[in-house]
């Protein structure tokens, strides 16, 4: 195979490294039946970085020689962004008359108006949509509910395209008219714009599911009601699709709902879940009880992997401000040391039983309650960050945390106050400038921008692959992605007060 304006040989060795190499960082996997399209794939991202050799343009990826946009630009160019509104419309009429109802029946006899999804893999935004004017039918009274619709994507060009909420005429074949004519309005030649009432019900965020960002209190994606992830786990390889089922289990709330597309992936990998049958329809439901834990299947990291692999959730323990690490290291067989490595390994239930008795310092306490939350017990969270905050009043991560843990409990106006004291105790605190942003906009409020622009600024100032405390091991680049699309406005970054 050559490489069409230059006729330069392609190392067919090195292409399945790199195929190797895209899997490990995207769980993109390219079988050697599909070698042809990945490769059609490095001469474009070759061409479009300016190299003439697409040999050294893998090389260089593998190596970390690109510069920060690498993994923007690969997902770019690699993830597959075809989808349209109310797509497998069967599994959404199995949502409107039987899944929906009978959630939003249960909180409202529970006296709890509150409901979470997350679609991810959201694409260019139809799905979460489609979701959104669902429950915008489904609940006459949304204004008395708190909705939380999370959308993610490792490609953030889909993102920007979705947060914009405008689609040409290709995004709505087979949709019923009624639903164009009550939430779209036109906008110019052969487009369609969303309208606002809609698009402010979906919140957009930068995720990879390779990653280990998940399932974290902090981004959104405990204590999940119902996850769309249809048409992603296809192009993950064995392994990584076993590892996200997994974590999407673990994101869950015990009866919350787990949507996958029909020609997804063998039913063997839903085990931990209890399948039900709509009519051919089938959907996945955590049930209560504890089930032998699935062993995982994991890599072997390389040196040079780890240059290039999303981090992991920050820790906990790690000092707010400079980001530097503490002087002062427990030992490796304490209490909180060993409490650390379950929390890495997303044994939460044994990060309270090893800490409960032994949470002498705040650190230890934020810890336990980020477990308590990513079970999605989060009163028993809110409680321990509480304890936190009596011990250290003026640490801003304590703050910080318990302001996420009151929205997620429905509680808006008091985590809206809880970020604004973290901003009194820390100005620069990127994090919550992001989070009022956030919050403002679904409340409504009017200067939502501005702490969207002040986080800008402030990311200005860093590196864009460097990872900020409590950003859950989010890089810059990605949290910029998250401001620009909240801000709305200019895209360099250089917004002020």
């Amino acid at each position: 195979m050559r490489l069409a304006n230059h006729q330069l040989v392609v190392d067919q060795a090195l292409l399945a490294q790199f195929a190797d190499f895209v899997a490990r960082l995207l769980g993109l996997y390219f079988a050697p039946h599909r070698q042809d399209e990945l490769l059609r794939k490095v001469y474009a991202i070759t061409a479009a970085w300016g190299y003439r050799d697409a040999n050294d343009c893998m090389r260089d990826l593998m190596a970390g020689d690109a510069d920060g946009r690498w993994i923007d630009d690969l997902a770019q160019y690699l993830t597959v962004g075809e989808t349209y509104f109310f797509r497998e419309s069967a599994t959404f009429v199995v949502l409107e008359q039987q899944v929906l109802p009978q959630l939003i029946a249960a909180r409202r006899q529970a006296g709890c108006n509150s409901l979470r999804f997350w679609c991810a893999g959201c694409s260019t935004g139809e799905e979460p949509y489609s979701l959104a004017m669902l429950l915008h039918r489904l609940l006459p009274d949304l204004s008395a509910w708190q909705v939380s619709i999370l959308a993610t994507d490792v490609n953030p060009q889909f993102l920007k395209q979705a947060a914009a909420g405008t689609y040409k005429p290709w995004s709505f074949r087979g949709v019923q008219p009624s639903w164009v004519a009550d939430y779209f309005e036109a906008s110019g030649p052969d487009k369609l714009q969303l309208q606002a009432r809609i698009r402010d019900m979906v919140s957009f965020s930068q995720l990879n599911l390779v990653s280990n960002d998940y399932p974290a209190s902090d981004n959104g994606t405990s204590a999940v009601d119902l996850i769309f992830c249809r048409n992603v786990l296809m192009y993950f390889d064995e392994t990584e699709a076993h590892r996200t089922v997994e974590r999407l289990h673990q994101s869950l709330i015990t009866g919350g709902w787990l949507v996958v597309a029909a020609t997804e992936v063998g039913r063997s990998y839903f085990d931990r879940f209890h399948c039900t049958d709509f009519e051919g329809i089938s959907l996945y439901s955590k049930q209560p009880g504890r089930p032998v834990k699935v062993r995982v299947p994991t890599r072997t990291s390389s040196k040079r992997e780890a240059g290039y692999r999303p981090r992991a959730i920050a820790s906990p323990a790690r000092p707010h401000g400079t980001g530097t690490v503490a002087a002062s290291q427990p030992a490796a067989d304490s209490p909180y040391a060993q409490a650390m490595s379950l929390y890495e390994q997303g044994d939460y239930a044994q990060v309270v039983a090893v800490l409960s008795a032994h949470c002498a310092h705040t650190q230890a306490m934020l810890l336990v309650a980020r477990a308590h939350a990513n079970r999605g017990q989060l009163t028993e969270a809110a409680e321990w960050c509480r304890q936190a905050i009596a011990q250290d009043r003026c640490d801003p991560a304590s703050h910080y945390l318990l302001s996420t843990i009151l929205d997620e409990q429905g509680h808006a106006e008091e985590a809206l106050q809880t970020l604004k004291r973290v901003l009194y105790l820390q100005p620069d605190f990127v994090l919550a400038h992001l989070s009022l942003g956030a919050l403002g906009k679904r409340l409504g409020h009017v200067d939502a921008a501005r702490h969207f622009g002040n986080a800008l600024r402030l990311l200005a100032t860093h590196t864009p692959e460097a990872i900020l405390p409590e950003s859950g091991g989010i890089t810059v680049a990605q949290l910029t992605t998250i401001a620009r699309i909240g801000y709305g406005g200019p895209r360099d970054g250089r917004q002020t007060d």
